[in-house]
């Protein structure tokens, strides 16, 4: 594999992705590092993933090691508002510096997806009116019936408590179904 110099294109405002199809069109391969994100959706409050860049008003680009690259046919791409430098002459960013801007790319991507993960696994399948028994937590072994299961942190049950009826609210993971 030929080593690769990075350069750091700072693009127009909100143009990350004119900027890459311009640059594409003239034979460069950018690298825009993102991050994905969970939001939540104002008026339907369902999760949406979203894509956040890492780098906001830039991208990289690869050029081959001791290779000469056209520095105006790069400024005049769509998008793109000039090279990082000093005095109009592009500087190439340091291979190590780089290696860590890839590194930590890789690392964001990997604990949204363990977060995302847990997240799913979070999701209960209890139903009103379901028996459950409380493993945990100040309500220990209390048995009761699920009359709220809407939320993903914690469970409306009501059990008996000093003899008479009480709807409790039971993180879900304190609970179990019963026996």
């Amino acid at each position: 594999m030929t080593p690769v110099d990075w350069y750091a294109i700072r693009t127009n405002p909100k143009c990350e992705g004119r900027a890459i199809r311009s640059l594409g069109g003239e034979g460069f391969e950018p690298y825009f590092p993102t991050a994905k994100q969970l939001v939540v959706h104002h008026r339907t409050r369902k999760l949406i993933e979203k894509e956040r860049p890492l780098f906001v008003g830039y991208v990289f680009l690869p050029v081959e090691h001791g290779r000469l690259f056209h520095v105006g046919k790069v400024r005049g791409c769509d998008g793109v508002r000039g090279i990082m430098g000093v005095c109009g002459t592009p500087r190439r960013i340091p291979p190590g510096e780089f290696a860590q801007v890839v590194q930590e790319e890789t690392r964001i991507r990997d604990r949204f997806e363990e977060m995302k993960r847990r997240r799913t696994s979070q999701d209960h399948t209890y139903r009103i009116g379901d028996k459950v028994h409380v493993k945990s937590g100040p309500f220990t072994g209390f048995q009761g019936e699920v009359v709220d299961a809407r939320s993903r942190r914690a469970i409306k049950v009501l059990t008996e408590i000093f003899g008479r009826m009480t709807e409790v609210a039971v993180p879900l993971d304190y609970l179990a179904v019963a026996a």
